[in-house]
């Protein structure tokens, strides 16, 4: 458990983009003259129209708006990522239920043990 977190310094951000190889798209401060909304994509092109709209309540940050450009294939229903040509993923017809039922019973704790890095831990997820 952290105790305590430290914000990223805009060094550490930017290594970290680099390194993972996403964007950060948004690019206006959302509170005061401070970027405190994330937006990150792997593919920037999919994510158009980022703007900064109106708080919600009292709240002192400012709301972050985009949209996701995907094409749907109206003679298959599968939606197709226009840059990558690859599948968009349906997320409503999911079933979470089972998703989390299979996943809590996966010991989380012994998988990041023994597979430290990301490149492991996935490879073993997707087996």
């Amino acid at each position: 458990m952290i105790a305590h977190r430290t914000p990223l310094s805009p060094r550490t951000s930017r290594h970290l983009l680099d390194f993972t190889g996403m964007y950060q798209i948004v690019d206006f401060a959302t509170r005061a003259n401070n970027i405190l909304d994330v937006l990150l994509t792997e593919d920037e092109q999919i994510i158009t129209a980022v703007a900064a709209d109106a708080t919600i309540g009292h709240s002192d940050h400012l709301m972050a708006t985009f949209k996701i450009v995907l094409v749907v294939n109206a003679a298959s229903q599968i939606t197709t990522n226009p840059v990558t040509k690859g599948p968009a993923y349906n997320w409503r017809l999911a079933d979470f239920d089972a998703m989390h039922e299979y996943l809590s019973c996966v010991d989380w704790q012994s998988v990041v043990y023994h597979h430290p890095s990301a490149l492991d831990a996935w490879s073993v997820f997707i087996m």
